[in-house]
């Protein structure tokens, strides 16, 4: 099972403990970047660092010689998300 390789943690917890504590997050920062409390490059650092992570996990799924939709469709969200945040920038 794809959960119980290498790949399936990090820092010791599962990559979906990961997630549901980035997402809300990052709403949290869109959100408040949207307000101008906090500065665009938070909300570009986090989604650089998990687009780090995707393709992290994309080269395991590759190692693993694994297909995974819904990991591939997390990090194509990943990926939009930093797009976005690039642009959002731009703006």
């Amino acid at each position: 099972m794809l959960v119980e390789t290498p790949y399936g943690s990090i820092l010791g917890k599962p990559n979906a403990f990961w997630g549901t504590l980035y997402y809300p997050f990052l709403i949290l920062v869109i959100a408040f970047t949207g307000l101008g409390i906090v500065d665009i490059e938070l909300f570009i650092g986090l989604t650089f660092i998990a687009m780090i992570i995707s393709l992290y996990l994309l080269w395991g799924l590759y190692i693993l010689r694994t297909a995974c939709p819904v990991c591939f469709v997390t990090h194509c969200v990943n990926l939009l998300i930093l797009v976005t945040a690039i642009s959002w920038r731009s703006a």
